[in-house]
């Protein structure tokens, strides 16, 4: 059995398991889930047998990627939700560049669907919800009628806009080398199938970044092209008045009240 004297030297345990997590994320997000353990230790300085060791195999390298970005996501959500201090935000967006390994993750996962993709989107809706909640509760943005619809909705925004924005950033040796290889898994996945139009928004807006292969000056364009309609869609709203949104309320709550008046 390997010991940490495999890994690189005036490393602890928790400092080696964190250098393998954080490299197997770059390597999920670069080269999909059929990355191999060898190449993650290559990457990591370490052998696959230390690799092993500390995770048990590849789908446990791939559950310690997955428990640290949902952690990731929820603390900086609730963080900036919390707080309408802008200082807090301008601290956050200064470090946008660090989430791009994140990003490259969250994207492959949700082009290589499965029963993993599923239970990672599922868990961000329920941590959504969570942190959005607690927003409330803190005061800082409005109760919902219904939580857990509004923590999907916000889950699926930007659920959208991450393939869109990493479509400005893929480097010609991903994917098959660009476009093509896009076009390929899409192609190959046949009508219909969970991720083609995902793959669908990667080929049709691969050209409209100046840089496509900077991942970090993708996201600083994008947060700086993005945060203040966002910003001002969810202060101000965009409906002038509620009667639409007061319509909807009353007859859902008509339909459940006929439906239980209609239970045996």
């Amino acid at each position: 059995m390997q010991t940490l004297n495999s890994a690189p030297e005036s490393m602890s345990e928790q400092a080696v398991r964190v250098r393998i997590r954080d490299l197997a994320i770059e390597q999920f997000g670069q080269h999909g889930f059929d990355a191999e353990l060898s190449a993650i230790a290559e990457a990591a300085g370490v052998n696959a047998e230390l690799l092993i060791h500390e995770f048990g195999s590849i789908e446990g390298v791939r559950k310690a990627c997955e428990d640290y970005i949902l952690e990731s996501i929820c603390t900086a959500k609730s963080d900036s939700l919390q707080s309408m201090s802008p200082t807090t935000w301008f601290a956050q967006l200064a470090q946008i560049e660090s989430y791009a390994p994140i990003m490259n993750y969250l994207t492959r996962s949700m082009l290589s669907g499965g029963d993993l993709a599923h239970a990672l989107m599922g868990q961000m809706i329920d941590n959504a919800e969570s942190y959005i909640e607690d927003a409330a509760r803190a005061g800082t943005i409005k109760p919902s009628h219904d939580p857990k619809a509004r923590a999907a909705l916000s889950r699926d925004e930007r659920r959208r806009r991450i393939p869109t924005l990493l479509a400005h950033a893929r480097q010609p040796d991903r994917y098959e080398s660009g476009i093509t290889g896009l076009q390929q898994e899409h192609d190959s996945a046949g009508p219909g199938a969970p991720h083609s139009r995902a793959a669908d928004r990667h080929v049709n807006v691969w050209h409209m970044h100046d840089n496509p292969t900077d991942m970090k000056a993708v996201l600083r364009d994008y947060s700086k092209n993005t945060i203040l309609p966002a910003l001002e869609l969810h202060t101000h709203g965009l409906l002038t008045d509620t009667p639409m949104y007061d319509a909807f309320v009353a007859r859902e709550e008509a339909r459940e009240e006929a439906k239980q008046r209609n239970k045996p």
